[in-house]
């Protein structure tokens, strides 16, 4: 009878164990967010509920699926090097503040946050205070190439035209482009015909084609409000300055990156929602994308991808 007792309890203390490890690993009610936000805004709220009710188990599993989440973040690092210290694993915070600190982080956090402080305590601690040191001291690797006697420009992009030798830029506030070869006064190329500002700029030397965009930017008391968060792809003659082709990607959209392939089509980027727009140098065609590497093997919410076309000009 006692052997039989003593199996019962050994099975019923396996089932708690069991019971308890499943609840330390469970996802936050609502777990299934529509959103990666949503998702960390959970997680942030968990960890939050955790730590008030001094339940440091719950706050290191929520830390540790925000680390997960944020792949790993620097600040993700020191959140889950607190919760280390509250469930008394010291080393394991030591580990995850080395890799922040690794990272090229610094911050006063470490050094002020009582948390921390059983950390400061050990010799081990002295390594990371070093890194941090280092982290903060300034890198500076460039030199001064020419000034820019404007002071209300407010330069977003530029480019480097070898043929001409001239710089090209664009500039958010004064809503245009202007060019200098670096030494000297700065020459209108072009003013958004929009009227809104300009962004990012690319220079196709072989075809002798400027590219640029204008984006309705929320904000800006020259856009009007009807037209916040379009923007549009511009395609200029390098010489003459002349407008060649205006074509607005999707809405909404601030297109502010643009890359030149060797083919020369021009893709953009926007990250307002986040997509890529591709102007092949011809026909200019834009083709909505899906919102993230990361799900390009799944459709888009939206529905099939929209095409945005002009025609080839002469």
């Amino acid at each position: 009878m006692r052997a039989w007792l003593m199996a019962v309890a050994a099975i019923g203390a396996v089932l708690v164990s069991g019971t308890t490890l499943r609840a330390q690993n469970a996802e936050p009610s609502g777990s299934t967010a529509a959103t990666a936000i949503q998702r960390l805004e959970q997680l942030r709220a968990a960890a939050r509920e955790a730590r008030a009710r001094s339940d440091w188990a719950a706050y290191r599993v929520a830390a540790e699926q925000m680390k997960a989440l944020l792949n790993a973040s620097p600040q993700s690092r020191l959140e889950l090097a607190r919760a280390q210290v509250r469930v008394g694993d010291e080393r394991a915070a030591l580990d995850e503040i080395g890799a922040y600190a690794r990272m090229g982080q610094a911050s006063g956090v470490v050094e002020k946050l009582p948390d921390f402080e059983p950390l400061r305590q050990r010799k081990a601690f002295e390594s990371v205070r070093t890194s941090m040191a280092a982290n903060r001291q300034p890198v500076a690797r460039s030199t001064v190439a020419f000034p820019i006697p404007d002071p209300g420009l407010l330069p977003e992009d530029i480019d480097f035209d070898p043929l001409s030798k001239r710089f090209f830029i664009t500039s958010v506030l004064q809503r245009r482009i202007v060019s200098t070869p670096g030494e000297g006064p700065l020459v209108e190329f072009a003013r958004s015909p929009s009227g809104w500002p300009m962004l990012a700029l690319k220079i196709d030397t072989q075809r002798q084609l400027l590219w640029a965009t204008e984006v309705a930017l929320d904000g800006f008391a020259s856009v009007a409000a009807a037209d916040h968060r379009k923007s549009a792809v511009l395609c200029y003659d390098l010489k003459s300055g002349k407008l060649l082709r205006r074509v607005e990607g999707p809405r909404p959209g601030a297109l502010g990156d643009l890359a030149l392939a060797a083919d020369g089509s021009v893709q953009g980027a926007s990250s307002s929602p986040f997509r890529t727009v591709r102007a092949p140098s011809a026909s200019c065609v834009f083709p909505r994308t899906l919102p993230s590497r990361r799900s390009s093997r799944s459709r888009s919410s939206n529905g099939p991808r929209r095409r945005w076309e002009i025609p080839r000009t002469a």
